[in-house]
């Protein structure tokens, strides 16, 4: 594995703050840091004479480039070291159209300055400020296939995204006198030596790229002594005064991005405040998991206990009442009121034999 950062400033542009490159402290990056391979890429210029400095003055293969404001967005453009001085020429023409950081060339104007696109190494800003569309990267599919991101994390997002190009990190770095933090941004490449044709070999393929040198993309360099992090979960453990937060706090300070909540950091400020923000935000998600519910809690809420108890011991007896009510009832329906018994006509004398109460013979 090799570990290259193609994306260096030396000069101060109308589109970089105010800076003085320091060869020292770049000779102090490539050593602690281990590069194997850099690319000189400043805003819309390259300086042939700074750049012949740099390449003899260190001891790793140094790469001529120039960054590009295209369509409004921006792309490295690499070019291997034969033809330095045809470079230096084509590099001057793009200074000549872009005079503000806000100007930038087309598509077409890059193509008629450089011609044979091919024989660059070409990288936009993807998920990076400001980034090239993806329409103008579609117009220059045949000739790029790897996008600068800024985070670890978006490394990681587009190295499993099928249809995303392949991502690298780079160190976007200024160095002078000052710098205190080296960068820690680098991209590891699986190649045995670095050569041109090598390094857009591998930024041709995912599974060549890494953010780690044995580690693959499971960890990062998140300090410049050469700490390292998972991309998953970290937790730093240790006794009172073991250095924790001095870790924590350097992290933050040599890392972009990075949101910090400092122990204790909310409560030292306003302690009412927060005690009243975490009051709100309880009734809130309380609120929210039971709206649904309300109407139901609220008349469970509402309920007597005593008096429901009450009341259904009054059913209940009403009931076992009513019940031995029925059952007289039922008896009493079923009781006879009279005795009745049939009254037999006795067989009498033939009516003719009676006369007014006389009987004739």
């Amino acid at each position: 594995m090799k570990k290259i950062d193609l994306h260096i400033h030396t000069i101060a542009t109308i589109s970089d703050s105010d800076f003085i490159f320091s060869l020292d402290k770049l000779k102090e990056y490539i050593q602690v840091q281990n590069i194997d391979a850099i690319a000189i890429t400043n805003h819309n210029t390259f300086n042939l004479a700074q750049f012949l400095e740099i390449y003899e003055a260190l001891n790793i293969k140094v790469f001529p480039g120039i960054e590009i404001n295209l369509e409004c967005g921006h792309l490295l453009l690499i070019s291997d070291n034969d033809e330095l001085d045809s470079f230096n020429q084509k590099c001057s023409q793009v200074e000549d159209k872009i005079t503000s950081a806000d100007e930038s060339i087309s598509i077409g104007e890059m193509n008629e300055i450089f011609s044979e696109l091919n024989n660059y190494l070409l990288i936009p800003h993807y998920d990076k400020k400001p980034s090239l569309k993806q329409d103008k990267i579609d117009q220059l599919s045949n000739h790029i296939n790897s996008g600068e991101v800024t985070s670890v994390k978006k490394f990681i997002y587009h190295s499993k995204k099928d249809e995303s190009l392949v991502p690298v990190i780079f160190s976007d770095s200024r160095l002078t006198d000052e710098t205190l933090s080296l960068p820690t941004r680098q991209t590891y490449i699986d190649l045995q030596e670095i050569t041109f044709i090598g390094i857009k070999s591998c930024l041709n393929d995912k599974n060549k790229v890494a953010l780690s040198h044995e580690g693959g993309n499971n960890f990062f360099q998140a300090t410049g002594d050469g700490l390292e992090l998972s991309t998953g979960l970290n937790i730093i453990l240790g006794e009172r005064s073991s250095g924790k937060t001095y870790t924590l706090d350097k992290i933050c300070k040599e890392n972009d991005n990075v949101k910090y909540i400092k122990q204790f950091s909310l409560l030292q400020n306003n302690e009412q405040k927060f005690n009243e923000q975490l009051a709100t935000e309880e009734s809130r998600v309380t609120e929210n998991y039971l709206k649904n519910f309300k109407e139901v809690v609220d008349k469970v809420i509402d309920i007597d206990i005593d008096e429901y108890s009450r009341q259904v011991d009054a059913y209940i007896t009403s009931l076992l009442k009513f019940a031995s009510e029925s059952e007289r009832a039922d008896i009493f329906s079923k009781t006879a009121l009279f005795n009745e018994s049939r009254y037999e006509i006795s067989k009498l004398v033939p009516h003719h034999q009676y006369k007014d109460g006389l009987k004739f013979a």
